[in-house]
């Protein structure tokens, strides 16, 4: 037990310093990027990344997550080999998707230079994909040092690529989508770097049984892929749909002051709470099958690290996000320090749900997560698009930032609940076993 406890802290730290370089790398490399980089450029990265996201998670039905729940090697194997195939079949999609898109599009209104960039759109989805599927692998296996080099080397190449591109050209979205693909690839290659062998690969190929064999898969984790999938594509659409509709109802201007204050106030969820989640989940794992009893104490201690380890940074940027960002990326910016500041209580309350979030599908209560996310994000995107239509930007953000604050923290407490009655059930069955 001691010993579990010491490898736990010791995956932990490393994942916890890996992040922090990560966090650091981008920060400082963030302000040059907005000098060389205009709002409009942000706004239709977003829209390329949220769209490329969003497919991933459709099309892998979230079986990604299924890999650390799976502990027999011939079922991991059969998973794996369905996900790659997913992978590949994304990519077929989503170029003819955008050929469709592009062609009617260009007949219609004809081509701009940012458009062009939407042609990277399907290789982006594929990379997307198998940085999920090398991520859940190299979870299952408790490869997390892998996993921690991988996530510094992400912004190793994202970023300073990009702003060479620029420097030597000219702005361009396109520069951000290219050594976006990029990072994850070479994320993916460092997580399946000796891995990728073990499969004694067969090829990608379509017949009868390859599709049999891929539904039946689908099936077997039906909790993963029916209700964790509608969680996940609830979360990516509710964002993709905040980008759409402030495109369609204020400026790109507007779309990129925003876009960059979501990218640096969700920081803290991307390089510390998403990095640790997977060794969080990984305990959680073990936890729920072993001692059931203590999933609500070790659930609660772990709220109460991640409410210490953000309640600083959250802070700063809500009371003086104008001032910080005028400071770190110009003048120009502060408009995006306003959006921060308004934004900082929900992405909080993300911080804090990320970690914990796993435990629904360690108690196996997924269905009770998506049904209060249904409930709440279906309303919010309603609401946010109605009132964009008739009142000023910020003001818009005000009403989204206090719904999605409404929602963040009845999640949390919706999986505290079903924590401590595990537990309950738990302590139930050893006095009846005394007995």
């Amino acid at each position: 037990m001691v010993r579990n406890i010491s490898k736990f802290r010791k995956d932990l730290s490393v994942a916890t310093i890996a992040s922090m370089l990560s966090f650091i790398i981008s920060l400082a490399l963030a302000p040059v990027m907005s000098r060389w980089y205009e709002p409009a450029d942000y706004g239709t990265f977003a829209v390329i990344n949220n769209i490329a996201t969003f497919t991933a998670t459709l099309m892998l039905f979230s079986l990604p997550n299924a890999l650390p729940m799976e502990l027999n090697w011939h079922r991991r194997v059969q998973l794996l080999r369905a996900l790659a195939f997913l992978a590949v079949f994304a990519f077929l999609v989503s170029a003819l998707g955008v050929i469709v898109f592009l062609v009617l599009d260009g007949l219609f209104n004809g081509f701009d230079n940012t458009e062009w960039a939407f042609l990277l759109l399907p290789l982006l989805v594929f990379a997307i994909a198998l940085h999920r599927i090398s991520q859940g692998w190299a979870n299952a296996d408790g490869a997390f040092l892998q996993m921690a080099k991988a996530r510094v080397v992400h912004p190793l190449i994202a970023k300073p690529f990009a702003i060479s591109a620029s420097m030597l050209s000219s702005s361009n979205p396109v520069y951000l989508v290219v050594f976006e693909v990029a990072g994850y690839l070479v994320q993916a290659y460092l997580m399946l770097k000796g891995r990728f062998c073990q499969l004694k690969w067969r090829g990608i190929y379509f017949s009868k049984r390859r599709m049999q064999t891929i539904l039946g898969v689908i099936k077997r984790h039906r909790d993963f892929s029916l209700f964790l999938n509608f969680v996940h594509l609830l979360a990516l659409g509710f964002i993709m749909m905040q980008t759409v509709i402030l495109s369609l109802n204020y400026t790109t201007n507007e779309t990129g002051l925003y876009t960059l204050a979501m990218s640096m106030t969700s920081l803290p969820i991307q390089l510390i709470a998403m990095a640790t989640a997977s060794i969080i989940y990984h305990k959680l794992i073990h936890i729920a099958k072993n001692t059931p009893e203590l999933l609500f104490k070790k659930t609660i201690l772990i709220l109460v690290g991640f409410i210490t380890l953000g309640v600083v940074p959250y802070f700063v940027i809500y009371v003086f996000g104008p001032e910080l960002f005028g400071f770190v990326f110009g003048k120009g910016w502060s408009e995006s320090g306003t959006v921060a500041s308004l934004l900082a209580l929900p992405l909080f309350l993300g911080f804090l749900l990320m970690p914990i979030s796993s435990v629904f599908r360690v108690t196996k209560t997924i269905k009770l997560q998506f049904i209060i996310d249904f409930v709440f994000i279906i309303p919010i995107v309603v609401i946010f698009y109605i009132v964009s239509c008739s009142i000023p930007f910020y003001d818009a953000l005000k009403v989204l930032a206090l719904a999605m604050s409404l929602h963040g923290l009845s999640v949390i407490l919706l999986a505290l609940y079903v924590t401590w009655n595990t537990s309950q059930q738990a302590f139930k069955a050893k006095s009846r076993e005394i007995v």
